[in-house]
Order: structure tokens, then C-alpha cells, then sequence
């Protein structure tokens, strides 16, 4: 009897009657309360569900009735990832190794967590015992390369890609990650060439707005219309979107899409008689259809005008212009009312997925040992809780102008960066305009920061106006914060 109430469980659950399928086997686990694979299928619906803890208590619950199970382990191992704990998630998928020697799924995903924990060394000996278990594991290799590129061993993660593509000549996700080891290398050429992969990789930032196979510009001189379109997140519209202005003799039109919060800044940026070609208009869904001869996403113009540092400097020495006096007038007012240094503060990414860039806010402000600064928040999103904090805890006030959005009021936000003394800014949006705007920067990197800003050194072709302090180990500032520190009292407070 129990068996067939069971199986109709499991056909409303795999019939997509989920809902369901939870009330039957709820009131199945009231009748019968030494079922292993009913407690089971009920972890599994809670999973579906989203009800996480729920589900830990029924995988729990299978436990008491049979420890030996790898498959348990692991789906705990799965949900603690989902929690992001873990701590709880790495000793749960060790379980099921030991109780399984060739559990390769296991290894995959006990390595993806070790690297979400920061312990690269550990993620890249269960990613080698996956790769044991299967030799011609893909997704294997090219995560392990991704995290030799990301720990700069950049020759061992060169091994990767190319296994990959003797293996396999069309996963073209290697080729997508190879291209970021070029570049951190500053090897150009090599890294944009392979760049243009990440339209074909499964990995690819997003879907391309435009046909890529009808066309699109081949870099070579033209009379008619040239539209480039901005791809990805707001800093890579800042980032390439400085490169247009290299565009002006190359086509007799050009009309360039970005993010609709940039429009006035790089209308102003390019407002030039010699720019009389170019138009800037908003990157929207619903925009009018723009009618070209010729396209090219803007992170391929890297290719043409981006292969040395002496071609980098030609664009990336040239300031963002800013010309509402409104918007000036508005922040000189709120400024005045501070003395001494002005000091802009940015610690954390929107970004779900790169978390370790983020710094918390309480140890950013411990750099700081002189009373007459003015720290001025430019972080994205709402932060009135944790400056609050801050000011109730350790008495120090960080500075909010209300009136502007950091998030959507670009325009405004430029011109309170503009009339600041000094930035200092994890890697994010923000270090883009400020350091667009030629501002003295101070750019906070983790270990595994993006190809933008290079590896080792403290100056950036891409950004000259950059004061770099990178990370030693991963998620550990004290090294960096320390070193800012220091250069504070160079720059500024000798001269206090």
C-alpha cells in the first residue's frame, strides 16, 4: 500500500504538480514515519519549493534512518551553497566523498564552494580528482583555468584551454576565458581577439542586440552610418564608451547606444567641433529602430584602438566634461558647508556574483586617523542603515546628499565626485566615473580583481589617474587598507 501512495507522489512531483505532490506526502509521513524515501521525496519537494530548512530537517530526518547515504550528504551540501553557508556545505559534500571514493559530483561542486570561500588550493585538488574520475571533463578544465587565472598561476591556466581545445575545438568558453589572461597580462592583441568569443561562449555576459553575422564593422573606414552599441553592465559602458571618441574619422555617422543614465555625460564628453558626427542616444528596449550601414558592440572597438599601452593613453587621458551649472551650483552649496578634506567613500558592489570585491564599511573608515576630513558617501543603493550604524557605534559621520541618486542621478553624482579631493573606491561603477573624470582615485582590488587594472602594478594606462592598492590573499584587506593609510599621510596629511 505504501509503496503505490508513494509512487503516485513521486508522478505528481515529476509531473510538475508540486504543490501537490507536498500536501499527499505530508499526509503519507503522518501514517508512516519510518520511511527513508519518503523523507526524501519531502526534502526534495521542499528544495523545489525554495523552503530550504525545511528541507534540512527532512534530509535530517532520512539520516536517523539510514547515515550511509552519499546522495543525502551531497543534497545537503546543495542546499548549505543555496544558504551560502559554506562552512556546512563543504563538511556535508566531504561526507559524501568518504562514502563514495568516486563521487564525482561531489568533487565538482565541493570545489565550486571551496572557491566561493576563497580556499583556491582546496578547489583546485577536488577539481584534479574530478578531472581523475573523468579525463575529458570539460567544465572541469575551464574552471580550473578560471581560478589559476584568477590566483595569476596564468601558464597553468594557459594548460587548461588548451587541453580543452584538443579535446573539443568549439567549447567556447575557453577561448572567452583565455582572452581574460591575455589581457591581464596586457597582451592586447591576443586577449580582444579571443574576447570576441564571449558571444559564442555559454558563459557570455549577455545576448547580442544585433546581428553579429550581418553588418558589423570590420575597423576600416567608411562613408555611411556606424552604430556602436554599449554591451554588458554601466562600467563597461564607461569603459569602452571612451574609445568612441577615436571614432570620428572613421565613419561619416556615428551613433552610440549606451545606458540612458550616461546619455548627457558623454554627449558633453564628445561636444566637440571635431565630434560633430557623433550622436548619443539612450540604449533602451523600446528605443526608436536606428537606422546604420554598420555595427559593433562596444567592447570589440578594444581590438582597433586598444592594442598598446601608447594607443590606451590616446582616449583614456581625456576627461568626462561636465556642463549643468544647475547640478554645480547644487553641489558647490552642499559642499561649502564642510572644511578640510572631501573625501568621497565607495565599499560595495550591486553585484550578487562578486561579493569579494566589498569591503565593510567599518574597517574602510579605520584608515582614517585625522578629525578634519569629510567623508562623503558615493556608493550605489541604499546605505542609510549602515551609515547609521557607523555614526551610532563609533561617532563618526559619513555624509549623505539627499537630493542625489547615486544609482540613477549620474549627471549629479559626477559633478559631487568632480568637486571632491579624493575618491577611494572598491572596483565598481563608481571608480569608472571618478576615474573618467580624472579624479585622484584610490582603486581598492581583491585578489581576483578584474583584467581592467592589470596585475602588480599601482598605475593603470587604462586609468592614469589610479592609485592602485591590491589585495596580498584573498579577503584579506588589512594589507591593503594599511597601505592606503600610508599613502594618505603622503598625500595629505604631511600637508595638514
Amino acid at each position: 500500500m505504501f509503496k503505490s501512495e508513494l509512487a503516485e507522489c513521486v508522478n505528481l512531483f515529476n509531473s510538475g504538480k508540486v504543490l501537490d505532490a507536498e500536501i499527499n506526502a505530508k499526509l503519507l509521513a503522518n501514517k508512516y514515519s519510518n520511511e527513508y524515501e519518503l523523507f526524501n521525496l519531502l526534502a526534495l519537494i521542499s528544495v523545489n519549493l525554495n523552503k530550504f530548512d525545511q528541507a534540512i530537517l527532512y534530509f535530517n530526518s532520512c539520516l536517523k534512518l539510514n547515515n550511509n547515504s552519499p546522495d543525502i550528504f551531497f543534497n545537503l551540501g546543495l542546499i548549505y551553497r543555496k544558504k551560502n553557508n559554506f562552512f556546512l556545505s563543504i563538511k556535508n559534500y566531504k561526507k559524501a566523498i568518504k562514502l563514495k571514493k568516486d563521487f564525482l559530483g561531489a568533487y565538482v561542486n565541493l570545489a565550486v564552494v571551496c572557491k566561493l570561500n576563497g580556499s583556491f588550493e582546496e578547489a583546485i585538488e577536488n577539481y584534479k580528482q574530478a578531472i581523475k574520475l573523468k579525463p575529458d571533463y570539460l567544465e572541469v578544465y575551464n574552471n580550473l583555468g578560471i581560478i589559476y587565472g584568477e590566483i595569476r598561476r596564468f601558464k597553468e591556466a594557459l594548460v587548461c584551454f588548451k587541453k580543452i581545445k584538443m579535446i573539443n575545438k568549439k567549447f567556447y568558453d575557453a577561448y572567452y576565458n583565455e582572452s581574460f589572461i591575455f589581457l591581464l597580462q596586457s597582451k592586447f592583441k591576443k586577449g580582444f581577439d579571443l574576447y570576441e568569443y564571449r558571444w559564442k561562449a555559454t558563459s557570455r555576459p549577455q545576448d547580442p542586440y544585433y546581428d553579429l553575422n550581418n553588418k558589423l564593422w570590420d575597423g576600416k573606414p567608411f562613408k555611411g552610418t556606424l552604430l556602436v552599441w554599449s554591451e554588458q553592465g554601466l562600467g563597461d559602458h564607461l569603459f569602452f564608451g571612451r574609445m568612441v571618441c577615436r571614432l570620428n574619422d572613421y565613419a561619416k555617422k556615428i551613433i552610440f547606444k549606451v545606458d540612458k543614465r550616461l546619455v548627457q555625460l558623454f554627449r558633453d564628453f564628445l561636444f566637440k567641433p571635431r565630434f560633430n558626427n557623433i550622436e548619443v542616444v539612450a540604449h533602451e528596449i523600446n528605443n526608436p529602430i536606428v537606422i546604420f550601414d554598420k555595427h559593433i558592440p562596444s567592447g570589440s572597438l578594444g581590438k582597433f584602438f586598444a592594442n598598446n599601452n601608447k594607443e590606451i593613453l590616446k582616449f583614456s587621458r581625456k576627461s568626462f566634461v561636465l556642463n549643468n551649472k544647475i547640478n554645480e551650483k547644487k553641489i558647490i552649496t552642499f559642499l561649502s558647508n564642510f572644511k578640510g578634506l572631501k573625501i568621497g567613500l565607495s565599499w560595495k558592489s550591486l553585484n550578487k556574483n562578486e561579493q569579494h570585491r566589498n569591503i565593510p564599511l567599518e574597517k574602510l573608515i579605520s584608515v582614517f586617523n585625522k578629525k578634519n576630513l569629510n567623508l562623503i558617501n558615493l556608493k550605489f543603493g541604499e546605505t542609510n542603515q549602515e551609515i547609521s550604524e557607523i555614526n551610532k557605534n563609533l561617532g563618526i559621520k559619513i555624509h549623505n546628499l539627499r537630493e542625489v541618486d547615486n544609482l540613477n542621478d549620474i549627471s549629479e553624482l559626477c559633478f559631487l565626485i568632480n568637486h571632491l579631493d579624493l575618491v577611494i573606491t572598491i572596483q565598481n561603477t563608481t571608480a569608472h566615473l571618478s576615474l573618467g573624470l580624472q579624479k585622484k582615485t584610490y582603486v581598492l582590488l581583491p585578489l581576483n580583481s578584474r583584467w581592467h587594472w592589470g596585475v602588480n602594478k599601482k598605475r593603470s594606462n587604462w586609468y592614469p589617474a589610479a592609485e592602485i592598492f591590491r589585495q596580498s590573499r584573498y579577503n584579506y584587506w588589512e594589507d591593503v587598507l594599511n597601505n592606503v593609510k600610508i599613502q594618505l599621510n603622503k598625500d595629505y596629511y604631511e600637508t595638514i
